[in-house]
């Protein structure tokens, strides 16, 4: 199943599919043993290079609203709470600093427009032990990815599961249905959903307990966008991007998710842990290590004709 692009025809074979993800996922505790299994080594594959030294593990991705052909990320836990930009060739263009803010272990970010203000959210959700009694994720109206900015008026959502602390590193933003979406991370293809409202903008600070919605056998999921023009999902791990098509834009998202969703091969890339949808419609990714790479997901052509329409 793993290795070209198709339309999954049966829960059966999503299914087959991910058991086969979860046999070559027992490799990846060793980072060698990984890049030998399905040859994801930088070093042969072209990509776009991140020219910023500073950004070590790109472990969240998110494109700009307010400027075209922009893009943001952070680093995995040990950095400060900040922000990268930079443009689509891979050159730094801004760096933002929340000086309030904790960064524990920041797993993803996205970006989202709330009525006409461009807004970011980024996810201190990481728990790799599932020993955190909560999680904290920041909302604030995004900067000009073009300038150094400091960022100290947010919203600082901390978020309790219903069911017991969860590792995290997927979260995307839904501004029609104005809710975050989080899904969790499992060797086991057991992946679950959570909602919850997104928070109104002139709050500082606020609780909230996230319940699950409905579980995907997928696993060892990574990273997750949504498409804001037409409400498709993007849901990655290290090897297969998941699409989820939308249909109706206020109907439930478990009724999208329940849906058998398309696969695609990430590019041969070390250790892809990011992707954002940008303005065209396209889908990128990032990947941890130094220097940072960004590549295109190569997609079929139904999903180019489909976004045409």
């Amino acid at each position: 199943m793993i290795g070209r692009s198709f339309r999954a025809v049966s829960n059966r074979t999503v299914a087959a599919s991910t058991l086969i993800a979860f046999c070559m996922m027992t490799f990846w505790g060793n980072g060698s043993a990984a890049e030998e299994l399905v040859g994801r080594s930088s070093d042969d594959v072209p990509g776009i290079r991140l020219d910023n030294l500073s950004i070590t593990e790109s472990s969240g991705l998110a494109a700009s609203n307010r400027r075209p052909s922009r893009f943001w990320t952070h680093n995995d836990s040990g950095d400060g709470p900040r922000l990268f930009a930079f443009d689509s060739q891979g050159r730094r263009t801004g760096e933002c600093r929340l000086p309030p803010a904790q960064s524990i272990d920041w797993e993803d970010m996205s970006s989202y427009v709330d009525g006409e203000t461009p807004r970011l959210a980024v996810a201190d959700c990481g728990d790799n032990d599932a020993k955190r009694n909560s999680i904290d994720i920041y909302f604030f109206d995004e900067p000009d990815p073009d300038k150094q900015s400091v960022v100290r008026s947010f919203t600082r959502m901390t978020l309790t599961y219903a069911d017991g602390p969860r590792d995290c590193e997927a979260i995307a933003i839904d501004a029609v249905r104005k809710q975050l979406i989080l899904v969790s991370k499992s060797a086991l293809p057991l992946a679950a959903v959570y909602l919850v409202d997104l928070p109104n903008r002139d709050l500082v600070q606020c609780e909230v307990t996230a319940t699950r919605q409905s579980t995907l056998f997928l696993p060892m999921l990574t990273s997750m966008d949504m498409d804001a023009t037409n409400g498709d999902i993007w849901i990655g791990n290290y090897l297969t991007l998941f699409h989820y098509p939308c249909s109706d834009r206020h109907a439930l998202l478990s009724e999208q998710l329940g849906r058998l969703p398309n696969q695609y091969d990430m590019p041969r890339l070390r250790q892809i842990e990011a992707l954002t949808v940008d303005r065209d419609q396209r889908v990128w990714v990032t990947t941890e290590g130094s220097p940072a790479l960004m590549a295109e997901v190569v997609l079929g052509t139904e999903v180019h004709d489909r976004a045409a329409k």
